[in-house]
């Protein structure tokens, strides 16, 4: 789905707009995940820095407007955090060793293809 959205008009601004949303909100939860009391409060966090680099950064990268900016910041916060704790039960389950491949994009397989069908939905004729 990431690799799809190059081909869109606008193609580079929506991969960069969903990979940057996507990593800001994983950094503020890693963060504060180290702290005792960001372990409860660290995916409402990420889901709010998620919203602001959307509103900040959406409508000059994508031709989103900017409640469908913020919209997608904060779904994909949301969707990040879910997609983070999926896969990463699936890895400890099937014994795969952190710190792979899988570990650096579990975040993105579950973003990337939600922001694709919702943009394709609402801003593709």
């Amino acid at each position: 789905h990431a690799a799809y959205l190059m081909v869109l008009p606008k193609g580079p601004g929506l991969l960069f707009f969903v990979t940057v949303l996507t990593e800001v909100a994983d950094s503020v939860r890693i963060l504060l995940g180290r702290f005792p009391w960001g372990r409860q409060a660290s995916p409402l966090l990420s889901t709010l820095a998620a919203l602001a680099t959307a509103l900040l950064l959406g409508p000059s990268l994508t031709p989103l407007s900017l409640f469908h900016a913020g919209l997608a910041g904060f779904v994909l916060g949301l969707a990040g955090t879910i997609g983070n704790a999926n896969i990463t039960a699936v890895s400890r389950e099937l014994e795969v060793p952190p710190g792979g491949g899988l570990s650096r994009i579990e975040s993105l397989a579950y973003t990337a293809p939600l922001f694709f069908h919702g943009y394709r939905y609402f801003y593709l004729p």
